[in-house]
């Protein structure tokens, strides 16, 4: 299923795939790619076929799938993606995959994994650089489809539940951001449309939808408050402004009455069996135990550096038997950047992606072409001259 956001947000819009669970479907998951469409996002879902899904063993190829057709022109809104700002996001064994997937695959700008498979860290050897951020829960069991919470006998490892922590520490360890979140009474069916229905918990899957907006909003939008979301001790209205699965029902009007996290301390939403942690910056701004207490920000956090000034080529083709052929360039600082550039030609446009060939058939007379694009959220444009 494809999401895009409502008229009123215009493209080009960042990306994201939503890959499911094992034994689980896309539907599952609505709560987050409906949130991210309304907040701004083009939204892939897709389902995975039995055996293969209660296998766990075509997760990753199949996103790697999904992600190729997301960047397509297969995708019928393929002209409205920002290309350039793709994230990647999955639960259990679709955790597994976008976790390694979005470090292999240079198109994948950020990584939202929630609480992935405990069977399945990142793979030894694999180079990191990738944003990531790392949901898990407060109870460790992952049978499908009812796996019911058991108390611990004796205080679990804070660096867990099992290895989970592992992958925070490679990826904060490699220098690249990263983030651990443990939700508090949380356990693995929070992130599906099993909640809030035992076993899962009340507040699971708003707050892992707030901290996965905030996370796209930082490395994909550029967002200059994201950062602040992400470190806050209290949680503000960004995910209250889009959730509605889990709630009460209200008899007197016959409705939902969806949770709201709005003006909660984050501290009441953590676990306080496993320890949740952020590094960003390189280690400027970082904290390992969010529940005890964080230091302040700095007072100029980096923001993430954006091209003002990007380069377009051609800027003069040759026309030929009323055609020209050419392939449109879009560069920053001498790196390509791959956009979708439209091209208006008199009382018609053609939208091709920048680094590809395209020939047009141009109207008698047509001295120049007029080509726009967006690179980091902003819009520019420039003149082909025809000789």
């Amino acid at each position: 299923m494809l999401f895009r956001p409502l008229r009123k947000v215009a493209p080009p819009y960042p990306g994201v795939v939503i890959v499911h669970g094992g034994a689980a479907s896309q539907e599952m998951y609505l709560w987050g790619a409906e949130a991210l469409a309304e907040d701004g996002y083009m939204v892939l879902t897709f389902q995975i076929p039995e055996p293969e899904n209660a296998g766990g063993d075509s997760h990753y190829p199949d996103t790697k799938a999904a992600l190729d057709y997301l960047l397509s022109t297969r995708n019928p809104r393929w002209a409205e993606l920002d290309r350039d700002h793709i994230g990647l996001a999955g639960h259990s064994a679709g955790g597994v995959a976008v976790s390694r997937l979005g470090q292999e695959d240079p198109r994948v700008s950020a990584i939202v994994s929630w609480d992935r498979a405990q069977s399945g860290p990142m793979p030894a050897g694999l180079k990191l650089r990738t944003p990531a951020l790392f949901l898990t829960a407060d109870f460790n069991c992952q049978k499908v489809p009812v796996c019911l919470p058991v108390a611990y006998d004796t205080p679990p490892d804070p660096r867990g539940p099992g290895n989970k922590d592992e992958d925070f520490q490679r990826v904060s360890a490699a220098g690249v951001d990263s983030m651990k979140v443990s939700l508090r009474a949380a356990t693995h069916l929070d992130f599906t449309e099993f909640a809030p229905t035992p076993p899962s918990s009340r507040y699971g899957a708003i707050v892992a939808s707030y901290y996965t907006l905030a996370w796209f909003d930082r490395y994909l939008k550029g967002s200059p408050g994201a950062l602040a979301r992400l470190t806050a001790t209290r949680f503000d209205d960004s995910a209250d402004r889009h959730y509605t699965s889990g709630g009460t029902f209200d008899p007197a009007t016959g409705r939902n009455v969806p949770y709201r996290i709005a003006g909660q301390p984050v501290t009441n939403r953590l676990s306080f069996h496993f320890r949740s942690a952020y590094f960003f910056d390189g280690g400027r701004i970082r904290c390992d135990d969010m529940r005890a207490g964080c230091p302040a920000l700095p007072a100029k956090p980096t923001r993430r550096k954006s091209c003002a000034r990007p380069r377009f080529e051609p800027k003069t083709v040759r026309e030929r038997r009323d055609h020209v052929r050419f392939r449109p360039r879009v560069t920053c600082s001498g790196r390509a950047r791959s956009v979708v550039v439209r091209l208006r030609l008199r009382t018609r446009s053609v939208n091709v992606v920048s680094g590809r060939m395209v020939t047009l058939r141009v109207p008698d007379g047509l001295g120049r072409i007029h080509a726009t694009f967006s690179v980091d959220g902003r819009r520019h444009g420039a003149w082909i001259r025809l000789r």
